[in-house]
């Protein structure tokens, strides 16, 4: 399949087309999820009928998630080196690290070493993730999730995310400076195509696909709850397809996963 010369060029095209809205201070995500029976032959023909461009290829996506731990204190003053907010090129992005962290609820001022951080007082219903997107490393922060429609099938999250040169640096102020706990480790394999009409379509594999009978998932990503519908509309799904819930939801609902068993999902 012919890839869409029309991309920018830029390493990670998941966020990048169309432009993330932004609602207030933060860029907006709004997705949902579609239980997949069928192989991913049968998918990537699929996205093939709908002419769809290949943004990229299957990859392993692995995630580190954090809480807040026992070290975590609320209101603490941490310093935060600027290396280790550097992106591939070297260049720290100063304006997302500042919207990310803020999102999170930190406090920030900027130093001449890099950033004075307060610890909030929770991170409750705060994502705080590092991402290798097939070799790739991102942050993320997101916010509390929020329904779209009244039934809660569209998801609906501030989200700030930014690549980094090294996760190292950044997985040590987590863990020993401020004090959070690796919540979770998983890994997934992820393909992700872009519908002519501007959704992204991309179908996630499980590690425990076969030992729980995890099937497949799609997660369809667009601009609103009308948008998503067309996009799913497209693939041959309605509305009663979509999933309310998060991965580990998906994981413990489809696949019977104790919440204990989806902390630590790898290959």
């Amino acid at each position: 399949m012919q890839k869409n010369t029309n991309f920018p060029p830029i390493r990670h095209i998941e966020k990048a087309v169309p432009p993330p809205e932004k609602d207030g201070r933060f860029p907006v995500e709004r997705e949902t999820k579609i239980k997949y029976i069928g192989t991913r032959a049968e998918f990537e023909t699929q996205m093939e009928a709908l002419s769809a461009e290949l943004a990229e290829k299957t990859r392993m996506i692995e995630d580190l998630r954090y809480e807040a731990g026992a070290g975590f204190k609320p209101g603490e003053k941490k310093e935060a080196k600027r290396s280790m907010f550097q992106n591939p090129e070297g260049l720290v992005e100063q304006e997302k690290i500042i919207s990310a962290l803020s999102l999170l609820g930190f406090g920030v001022r900027e130093t001449p070493n890099g950033f004075e951080l307060i610890c909030p007082q929770d991170l409750y219903n705060k994502t705080v993730r590092i991402r290798n997107d097939g070799g790739v490393w991102i942050f993320t922060a997101k916010a509390r999730l929020e329904k779209l429609d009244e039934n809660g099938f569209i998801e609906e999250k501030p989200e700030v995310e930014f690549e980094l040169r090294d996760a190292e640096g950044l997985k040590n102020l987590f863990e020993e400076d401020l004090g959070l706990n690796l919540e979770s480790h998983r890994q997934k394999l992820r393909t992700s195509y872009r519908l002519k009409t501007g959704q992204l379509v991309e179908l996630n594999e499980s590690p425990v696909f076969e030992s729980h009978n995890v099937p497949f998932w799609i997660e369809i990503e667009g601009k609103d709850m009308a948008d998503i519908e067309n996009g799913a509309r497209q693939l041959g799904f309605n509305k009663s397809h979509f999933f309310k819930g998060s991965d580990k939801q998906f994981l413990m609902l489809n696949g019977g996963l104790s919440e204990k068993e989806t902390k630590n999902v790898l290959f």
